[in-house]
C-alpha cells in the first residue's frame, strides 16, 4: 500500500512540475522589404549610387558588403529584433538570408559570406551571441549617440521595455574586448527573389493585385505628390477562381481626404493587431515615416505573411523564446503608364542636357530614379517594335 501510494505521489509531482523553463520571455521583429515595379507590375532590379535620406546610417553601423555592386529586385531593409527577458541571460541569434546577402548590422557578429557571389545561388548568414541586460542597465552602459547621419535610427530605440543587447568585440590585440551596446539586433542587405504580391497602377489612377498564391492581408494605397500625402486601405484577399488562378482585385485610387497623420495611425494599429506591443509599432512607423510617408511617389505598404518572412529569413534563436513575432512591410515602389510616358518624353525630347536632368528630377523618382528610367527604355522599346509590327501588317494588307 505504501509503495502504491509513493508511486501515485510520484506521478502527481510529475505531472505538477512545468516544463523546463525559459528566461526568453519574447522576442519581436519588425522590418521592411522594399521592391520597385513598372506598369507591368514586373519587378525591376535596381540600386543606389549612395545611402541617403531615409537609407542613411550612423556612423558605428557595420558595414559587411555593398548593395552597390549590382543591382538586386529586392532591398531588405532595417529589420529589428527586440528581446524580453524574465532574468539576464546569454542568447544566440542567427538569420540566414536565402536569396540574398546581408550588408549592415548592429551589433556586430559573424558573418558566412559564399566564396563566389553567384546571382541565383546568393545566401548569406550572420549571427550573434549577445547578453541581455535590463532596460535599466542603460544608464550604466548606455548605446552609442545618434549625430544627424542616420538620425531616424534612434527612433528604434524608444521601445522601453525591451531588454538591452550587449556585445562584445574582441580586439586585434591583448586588451580586453569592447562593449557593444544596444536597444535590439538590427541588420539589413539585398537580394533576388520577388514579394508575394504583384501591382501595378492603371490609367485611371486604380490599382490592380494580383499574387502567385491564395493570401489575405491589410494594405495601404499611397501617393505622395509635391509634399502632399493621399491613401487608401484595406484587408485584400487574393484567392483561387474556378480555373484554379489567383483572380486579380482592385484597388481604387488614394482617397484625397487622406493624410500623413491619418496614414501614420493607421499603421501604427495594423503593426499592434499583427503583434507588435504600440511601442514598437510607433518606433517602426516613426523610422520610416520620412521614406513611407514622405518620400515623392506611387506604392503600396502591406503586411508580409510570416511564413514567406520565415522562408525568406530563416531565423534561430537559442534559448527559445516563449513568444516569437516577426512582422515585416512590403513596400512595392510603383511607376505609372503617366510617369512612364513622362520620362520617356524627357528622354527623347529636343533638350539639352542640363534641362533633361532637371525635368527627370522634377518628375520626382528620388532614389528610385535610375530603374524608372530603365522602366521608360523598355516602354519606349516596346511602343517602337509595335510600330514596326503595325507597319508590317499594313504593308501585307496593302499587297493583299
Amino acid at each position: 500500500m505504501k509503495n502504491l501510494l509513493l508511486i501515485s505521489l510520484l506521478c502527481f509531482s510529475a505531472r505538477a512540475l512545468p516544463a523546463q523553463d525559459t528566461p526568453l520571455n519574447a522576442v519581436h521583429e519588425w522590418g521592411t522589404f522594399t521592391s520597385f515595379s513598372g506598369s507591368d507590375s514586373m519587378p525591376i532590379a535596381w540600386w543606389t549610387t549612395a545611402l541617403t535620406g531615409p537609407a542613411e546610417l550612423p556612423e558605428f553601423v557595420n558595414v559587411i558588403g555593398s548593395k552597390g555592386i549590382r543591382p538586386y529586385p529586392l532591398r531588405m531593409e532595417t529589420p529589428v529584433l527586440y528581446f524580453y527577458a524574465s532574468q539576464p541571460t546569454t542568447v544566440n541569434v542567427r538569420v540566414d538570408y536565402t536569396q540574398g546577402m546581408i550588408t549592415e548590422v548592429y551589433p556586430p557578429g559573424k558573418i558566412e559570406i559564399p566564396k563566389q557571389l553567384i546571382p541565383d545561388q546568393l545566401s548569406t548568414a550572420h549571427s550573434w551571441t549577445v547578453d541581455l541586460q535590463p532596460p535599466a542597465s542603460a544608464l550604466i552602459n548606455p548605446p552609442r549617440s545618434v549625430g544627424t547621419r542616420g538620425a531616424h535610427y534612434q527612433h528604434a530605440r524608444n521601445v522601453p521595455d525591451a531588454w538591452m543587447v550587449h556585445h562584445k568585440v574582441p580586439l586585434s590585440n591583448a586588451g580586453q574586448p569592447s562593449l557593444t551596446t544596444e536597444k535590439f539586433i538590427f541588420y539589413r542587405g539585398a537580394g533576388n527573389g520577388a514579394l508575394p504580391i504583384q501591382a501595378s497602377v492603371q490609367e485611371d489612377g486604380a490599382l490592380t493585385i494580383g499574387a502567385y498564391a491564395p493570401l489575405a492581408t491589410e494594405a495601404f494605397f499611397v501617393r505622395v505628390q509635391k509634399g502632399i500625402t493621399h491613401w487608401r486601405g484595406g484587408q485584400i484577399a487574393l484567392k483561387k477562381n474556378s480555373e484554379g488562378h489567383i483572380q486579380a482585385v482592385k484597388m481604387e485610387a488614394p482617397d484625397s481626404t487622406g493624410s500623413a497623420d491619418t496614414l501614420a495611425e493607421a499603421l501604427r494599429k495594423s503593426l499592434t493587431s499583427a503583434g507588435l506591443t504600440p511601442a514598437e509599432a510607433a518606433a517602426m512607423v516613426a523610422t520610416w515615416h520620412e521614406a513611407w510617408l514622405g518620400e515623392e511617389g506611387t506604392r503600396l505598404l502591406y503586411l508580409i505573411p510570416e511564413t514567406w518572412v520565415n522562408q525568406q529569413l530563416p531565423l534561430q534563436i537559442t534559448p527559445a523564446p516563449r513568444e516569437l513575432k516577426r512582422v515585416f512591410v512590403a513596400r512595392s515602389e510603383l511607376i505609372t503608364p503617366q510617369q512612364e510616358k513622362a520620362l520617356v518624353a524627357a528622354l527623347s525630347g529636343s533638350h539639352d542636357d542640363a534641362q533633361r536632368w532637371k525635368i527627370i528630377q522634377e518628375l520626382g523618382h528620388g532614389r528610385f530614379t535610375e530603374p524608372a528610367v530603365e522602366r521608360a527604355l523598355k516602354v519606349n522599346e516596346q511602343d517602337l517594335r509595335n510600330t514596326y509590327y503595325r507597319a508590317v501588317a499594313q504593308k501585307h494588307k496593302d499587297v493583299r
